[in-house]
């Protein structure tokens, strides 16, 4: 099995990346989006840190919106 992404952000907002943005990732499995297949090939995987019960934190949407621009 595959697994990965290219970044985590922590609670604090802290960004971690794993995988350089110009390198694929694991992270859309067998995927298809708008009639393109291997959505790993053409997408940025970006986890956030959590539980099932605590939202995301605002550090961490700020960082995600920090990344988005990226």
């Amino acid at each position: 099995m595959r697994v990965s992404a290219h970044c985590l952000i922590r609670r604090d907002g802290e960004i971690v990346q794993y995988v350089p943005f110009d390198k694929r990732a694991w992270h859309a499995g067998v995927s298809q989006y708008q009639g393109r297949e291997r959505c790993n090939d053409f997408s940025i995987g970006i986890e956030l840190e959590g539980t099932d019960t605590l939202a995301y934190t605002d550090a961490q949407y700020h960082s995600l919106r920090r990344l988005r621009g990226h």
